[in-house]
């Protein structure tokens, strides 16, 4: 039977993080800033001040119960303290929405209304069954665990955004919570459509924004899921926005939030880091305008990379991981760098022998990438004709054209260091939709029209939650094929945060209890499966081929795993 008091959980869930986020936020703004930022971007702001405060605590305990009864009783004092901040802030956002004309109201109470419905779902990505769950159970169970990579490779990036759900996670209440995206992708939608209802000229910088929400069906995709790719895409849209706002004339409190936001995605999605050129470059430009800030930047810079590093060093032994530049190699948790390289290989080349893959010319590559998968297929070769067109546009822009050049090598450099490593589609696609909105600026420059898009793709996202989709062969992994549909049972108790929560069996290896998802699931799987999880099949095949196989540095799980060489027969 259904407990009627679990109905409107993430609701309750989406209200206290936003309190959270205010608080942090404000507590950034005392410490950094002059002025009170736009309500969104101050909940942005104050996501990544608790990202550095979970970060922390997961290096000296678990991030459960403890620590959740301290942020509640900081949430009350900061509450108190901040009463006429959160006056202030209330009344910008009734300003800002009764500024919205009658469509945009419709367009916001649409995408409010897909995000909370599809957080109610079944996560359907691949890679929540492979590491999401499990990074996030061992943060709520343990904290950061040493040699953490060594039970399963994913498990050594944690990513940042991972840490935060933990912060948010609330496991005691259920395996419901892994909803931020939902609730960002809400925050972020507010900030674009606070943009286009300004009654001034709709500038590019503007219309890049807003242009956001014509990807609507994609994004959704991404919201019922814990995954970086999200923050990739919209905290990387304001980098870019505030970027090119500032590029000319330099507003301090602006740069310091763009320096905040494009290390939050770093710490999010390290293969992301080719965007802090930007932020570098304006500090650089504007440094005599800038130069006071200095030392709070700096800190700000230290204090994140001192952060990133040591999570890299207590998961995996490497400073820089992946790369093994600076290992430590007194530590007995480093990583195993025959099961990393494993692992590291291009995604569109599986299937090839390495004879193959060393013989073809990089025109075949580009050709396997594009063809290799239908859907990723499309959104490769809409990049790569972006990067072909977009010199023209900018050279047709002469106004803006500084910082859209600046932009676009940015984008060139982030695909380089995707070519070499690992060139997935969604990893560039905050790329796609900045460049195709520059390009296509022209076209939608009408309001009406414009607007009249934005609906209709609010519409089809909003469908996407309700009518059930067979991605059939446009996808390569069956996990993604089928889209999860919304249902009123969602309404009263939300989906798990897992299609794969039975049939785990108790195994061992040596000195190590594991539990193994059903026989016949992928590789990789290891859903919402008893901590340590990792699958049987992955076991046996670095055992067998490499004679490799994890084992407890300890009897004690929350001292870490190491690798043990065994004789292959």
């Amino acid at each position: 039977m259904i407990d009627t008091a679990d109905m409107l959980y993430i609701l309750a869930a989406w209200a206290y993080i936003l309190l959270t986020c205010i608080n942090f936020g404000l507590i950034f703004k005392r410490l950094f800033l002059k002025k009170m930022p736009p309500a969104a971007l101050l909940c942005i702001t104050g996501s990544f001040s608790y990202l550095l405060v979970t970060l922390t605590v997961a290096f000296f305990s678990n991030v459960n119960t403890k620590f959740y009864i301290a942020i509640l009783a900081m949430n009350l004092l900061l509450l108190i303290i901040h009463k006429n901040y959160f006056y202030e802030i209330a009344l910008s956002i009734k300003a800002s929405w009764i500024g919205f004309s009658k469509l945009h109201k419709l367009i916001f109470s649409i995408v409010f209304i897909a995000c909370w419905t599809k957080s109610t779902t079944v996560p359907f990505l691949f890679d929540n069954e492979s590491y999401y769950v499990q990074t996030i159970k061992w943060l709520n169970q343990y904290g950061f665990v040493k040699g953490l990579v060594n039970l399963h490779p994913f498990l050594g990036q944690a990513s940042g955004w991972h840490v935060l759900q933990a912060g948010f996670n609330f496991p005691f209440f259920g395996p419901y919570f892994n909803d931020l995206n939902g609730l960002l992708l809400i925050v972020v939608s507010f900030y674009s459509i606070e943009g286009l209802s300004d009654k001034g000229s709709l500038t590019t910088e503007r219309f890049s924004m807003g242009y956001m929400l014509l990807f609507l069906p994609i994004l959704m995709l991404f919201v019922n899921i814990p995954s970086a790719d999200i923050v990739s895409m919209l905290v990387g849209l304001v980098v870019l926005y505030l970027f090119q706002r500032n590029y000319h004339q330099a507003n301090t409190d602006e740069v310091i939030l763009l320096f905040a936001f494009t290390i939050l995605i770093i710490l999010s999605k390290v293969i992301m880091a080719a965007l802090v050129l930007l932020p570098i470059l304006l500090f650089v430009k504007h440094f005599s305008s800038l130069k006071t800030e200095s030392a709070k930047l700096s800190g700000l810079v230290l204090v994140s990379a001192s952060l990133l590093v040591a999570k890299n060093i207590i998961l995996t032994g490497l400073p820089l991981f992946p790369l093994f530049y600076g290992d430590l190699a007194t530590v007995d948790w480093k990583a195993s760098e025959i099961i990393l390289q494993t692992i590291q290989g291009k995604e569109f080349l599986t299937g090839l022998d390495h004879d193959t893959v060393d013989n073809m010319g990089l025109g075949e590559m580009v050709i396997r990438w594009i063809s290799y998968n239908k859907v990723g297929g499309f959104f490769n070769l809409l990049f790569v004709g972006l990067l072909v067109v977009t010199p023209l546009i900018i050279f047709l822009k002469r106004q803006t054209r500084s910082p859209l050049i600046w932009t676009y090598l940015t984008a060139l450099l982030h695909f380089g260091v995707l070519w070499a490593t690992s060139p997935k589609h969604r990893f560039f696609l905050v790329f796609v939709f900045y460049l195709s909105s520059v390009s296509l600026f022209q076209v939608f420059r009408n309001r009406r029209v414009f607007n009249s898009f934005l609906a209709i793709s609010a519409f089809i996202g909003l469908g996407l939650v309700f009518v059930p989709i067979d991605f059939g062969e446009a996808v390569n992994n069956p996990l993604m094929r089928q889209q999860p549909t919304f249902s009123l049972n969602n309404l009263l108790k939300p989906a798990p945060n897992s299609v794969m929560n039975e049939g785990f069996a108790q195994k061992s290896i040596g000195n190590m209890n594991y539990w193994s998802p059903p026989k016949g699931t992928y590789f990789w799987l290891t859903g919402n499966g008893e901590l340590p999880c990792v699958n049987s099949e992955q076991i046996k095949f670095y055992e067998e081929n490499y004679g490799l196989c994890p084992q407890l540095r300890s009897t004690s799980l929350s001292e870490g795993f190491y690798i043990k060489r065994i004789d292959v027969k």
